[in-house]
């Protein structure tokens, strides 16, 4: 507890990510979550303002947990993770709703695996910029009435599964503020060519070395996997421009095809079948290829897609293709509820080598032919700054 001006969110700084806290943790929830049991129907989900109580049981703040990013790849190369392990972002705001002082600690804040296991917040390198934008989740006051918002960052073992944020606010206390196992899943420069990613040729099957989900592809023609993509179809009183000025780059998309919304992450668009996530890295290899394959590696290790494969013909031709330029991938993979799923991965370098614009896809895999050209059509509207 804090002082007699201050309401409490915050517990001793000798018990931060201390071993008093993780053996209640591990006492009060391991049991519940072994073997991934389902989140219960009154478990707090993503974006739900969690009450947190005073001592005297009246509401003195709420806390939600916005956002997961897992794995999040865009930190200071300088500072990458432990071998076998990668980062995971997650978005928080607090809201004082009580009438005194707010102290809030971050270090009090913890994730936690399906085997009941904790993560504890770590440091992470963003670089000056990213952190600027959206600073860290601090340690201190919250005027009554008023609302915070930070990131924290947490090193995680690569295939776990995440399954709560948790609150330790003291050793004998254990605030669930956001249960994961709700979440089901979980351009070219003007005259220069560029990638076109096609659909897979008809009757592709998933590479049998990785194991794979039961799912195969709906038939769809064969296409070339480079060309020059077709001219943009986008009306003009429905174009919408999108623009990343700390790396110089654009899109132009269909406004009445596409729903968006932006973020420090970058663009995110979805037409109601799939989802598409457009943004700017200077962290990412600027060879293609080499980009395509590193986030391919990071998604692998993500618990929302098993069996995660890449998609080949017929003839074992991979659905992948490019050069240092330009490359993309489609894999396949199984979701938490069980849906077939395809990704697409695209990496376009930008000029001069100063980073990439990278492209992801997801969508019900019996939709991949349609929802391919859809993201032809996109990267078509990808123009850059010299």
């Amino acid at each position: 507890m804090a002082g007699s001006g201050t309401s409490g969110i915050a517990w001793s700084r000798s018990l931060r990510g201390g071993a008093v806290a993780l053996v209640l943790a591990l006492a009060l929830f391991a049991a519940p979550l072994a073997g991934g049991a389902l989140a219960q129907a009154d478990d707090p989900r993503l974006g739900d303002a969690v009450p947190y109580f005073g001592p005297e049981g009246d509401e003195v703040a709420t806390v939600a947990v916005e956002e997961i990013v897992d794995p999040f790849r865009t930190y200071n190369s300088n500072s990458p993770p432990e071998r076998g392990n990668h980062f995971v972002l997650v978005r928080i705001a607090v809201e004082n709703t009580g009438g005194r002082v707010l102290q809030i600690d971050p270090a009090a804040l913890a994730l936690q695996d399906t085997l009941g296991f904790l993560s504890f917040p770590q440091y992470v390198n963003r670089g000056p910029e990213a952190t600027e934008i959206e600073p860290d989740l601090a340690y201190g006051e919250i005027a009554a009435g008023q609302t915070v918002r930070g990131v924290v960052l947490f090193q995680v073992i690569n295939g776990a599964d995440m399954a709560r944020v948790v609150y330790l606010p003291s050793r004998d206390r254990l605030v669930v503020l956001a249960d994961l196992r709700w979440e089901t899943n979980d351009g070219p420069v003007a005259g220069e060519p560029a990638l076109q990613p096609t659909a897979a040729p008809a009757g592709a099957t998933l590479q049998p070395t990785v194991e794979p989900p039961a799912i195969s592809l709906p038939d769809a023609p064969a296409t070339g996997a480079m060309a020059i993509p077709p001219a943009a179809t986008t009306s003009a009183t429905a174009a919408i421009v999108y623009e990343d000025a700390d790396l110089g780059f654009g899109l132009t998309y269909d406004g009445e095809t596409w729903e968006a919304s932006e973020s420090t992450d970058g663009l995110t668009l979805s037409n109601g079948v799939s989802i598409v996530q457009v943004t700017g890295s200077a962290v990412l290899p600027t060879e293609a290829t080499t980009c395509v394959e590193e986030v391919a590696a990071d998604l692998a290790l993500t618990s929302s897609r098993q069996g995660y494969a890449l998609l080949e013909g017929e003839g074992g031709e991979p659905t992948t293709a490019g050069d240092a330029d330009s490359a993309f991938a489609v894999y396949g993979y199984t979701g938490r509820a069980g849906e077939a799923m395809f990704e697409q991965i695209v990496c376009t370098t930008l000029p001069g080598d100063r980073g990439v614009v990278l492209l992801l896809q997801n969508g019900p895999l019996a939709d991949l032919a349609s929802e391919a050209a859809a993201s032809q059509d996109l990267l078509a509207g990808l123009t850059f700054e010299e």
